[in-house]
């Protein structure tokens, strides 16, 4: 996370509106909250919930994703 004032913090919560007491850990980095953000270190989908390019590695290299132009 990043240092913020507290005027950057109210528009954030004006920006959210009711989806901020909803959004896990009150911050949505793939929206909005990506503005609280300074860092992220590794995989953003690690933090969004599900590291998606591992798992995608994962079902090429079990032939379950066949990626266009690539026999069967």
């Amino acid at each position: 996370m990043r240092a913020v004032n507290d005027g950057v913090l109210a528009a954030y919560a004006a920006g959210m509106g009711e989806k901020l007491l909803t959004t896990v850990g009150g911050y949505e980095i793939e929206g909005l909250g990506i503005a609280l953000i300074e860092r992220v270190d590794g995989d953003m989908f690690t933090v969004i919930g599900l590291p998606l390019f591992p798992l995608l590695a994962g079902f090429r290299k079990l032939g379950l994703i066949v990626e266009e132009g690539e026999p069967r």
